[in-house]
Formats: C-alpha cells, sequence, structure tokens
C-alpha cells in the first residue's frame, strides 16, 4: 500500500492527530472553535524580576553596540547595572542574564570612557590644546558661511598651531 500522508498511517496513533484532520486545526476536543488561544500567554508569566533582567541584559548588549557612540554605552551601562541590581529584588543573587549584564554594562562604561579619553588625548596632541581645536573648527565654520569651503591650507595651519 502506498504512502498517503493525509491518512494516518501510523498503526499507534502516537501523535494523536485525527486522520481526517492533516493539518490538526482542531487540538481542544471540547472546544472546537479553539477562541481560547492567545499567543500573549504561551510560557511562564514573567516577574517584575524577570522583566528587569531582560531589562538588563538588552541595555548592556545595546551599550556594547554603539561604545563609539560615546555618550550610550555610558548610559546604557550604567542603566544595564541598575536594572540587574533591581532584578535581584529581596533576594541575594541575580538572575541569569542580569549576571551577565552587570560586567557587560561595566565593559561598556570602560569603553566609552575608554574612547572618549583616546578621542580627547588625540585632539591635544594634534593641536597642542583644546582651545586650538575649537579655532579650527570656527575656521571651517566661518569658511562655510563666507562660500570658501575648503580653501584652508593644512600647511599653513600646521605651521600657526606648531604641528610639523
Amino acid at each position: 500500500m502506498p504512502y498517503d500522508p493525509y491518512q494516518n498511517n501510523d498503526p499507534n496513533n502516537r501523535f494523536g492527530q485525527d486522520p481526517n484532520d492533516p493539518f490538526n486545526r482542531n487540538r481542544n476536543n471540547n472546544n472546537n472553535n479553539n477562541n481560547d488561544w492567545n499567543p500573549m500567554q504561551q510560557g511562564a508569566p514573567r516577574t517584575p524580576q524577570q522583566q528587569f533582567a531582560m531589562a538588563s541584559i538588552t541595555l548592556a548588549i545595546l551599550g556594547l553596540v554603539t561604545f563609539f557612540l560615546l555618550v550610550t554605552p555610558i548610559c546604557f551601562g550604567a542603566l544595564a547595572i541598575i536594572f540587574a541590581l533591581l532584578s535581584r529584588g529581596k533576594e541575594k543573587r541575580c538572575a541569569r542574564p542580569a549576571s551577565i549584564a552587570i560586567p557587560l554594562g561595566t565593559a561598556a562604561i570602560i569603553l566609552g570612557v575608554g574612547l572618549f579619553a583616546i578621542g580627547l588625548f588625540t585632539i591635544i596632541t594634534q593641536f597642542g590644546s583644546f582651545e586650538n581645536y575649537i579655532t579650527l573648527i570656527e575656521q571651517q565654520v566661518m569658511s562655510m558661511e563666507s562660500g570658501t569651503a575648503g580653501t584652508l591650507d593644512m600647511s599653513q595651519f600646521m605651521q600657526n598651531f606648531g604641528g610639523q
């Protein structure tokens, strides 16, 4: 006898399917219209501690991904640590996502502060001081407003600010 996928070929009916319902639409034999199914209620209900833990790991990952934006990793990392600590509630230990979020949030803060320090160090070493950098920015804005943008001579600029 050839195999028919639309018939119940399993003699023991291990999967509990109705042979006349190949797509298994009527799972609940007591209620054939299945109006009690709600996709938002699948699984265990989330407690506030679990929600804080998931928010903390999400913010920690966002902080690591946006470390090059200078301010956001510091904010996201700090919020990740705060939410991870709030997820403890009255318990002594954090939930698993929150315990992972604490070092990730710390790493995001360190990356953000480190990148800011590297940028500031680069500005100071290239231009002599932060004021010289601001002067360059003002010159660029003035040249853009006067319509002579792009005419800045870098050799003259470097001589003025003590560069090579």
